[in-house]
């Protein structure tokens, strides 16, 4: 089964979420990999940015920080 995660996820963020795995990924990857439009991206990484689920790294690449079930 699929892990459940503890911070509440819309639907874009999940899939970009679980798009960016456990390496980090280039917004543009995450773009093409998803089908969502730049914006879209953006937001969603903005959103997990601001829920402590990923952090971006230089050059626009994004890794997650937190596991799904985050006890802190």
């Amino acid at each position: 089964g699929g892990a459940v995660a503890s911070f509440s996820l819309s639907g874009t963020e999940r899939q970009i979420w679980e798009a960016i795995g456990p390496y980090p990924m280039h917004i543009d990857a995450l773009s093409r990999l998803c089908g969502l439009d730049m914006p879209e991206v953006t937001a969603g990484l903005c959103q997990l940015e601001l829920k402590g689920a990923v952090k971006q790294e230089p050059g626009k690449l994004f890794v997650r920080i937190s596991d799904p079930v985050n006890n802190d």
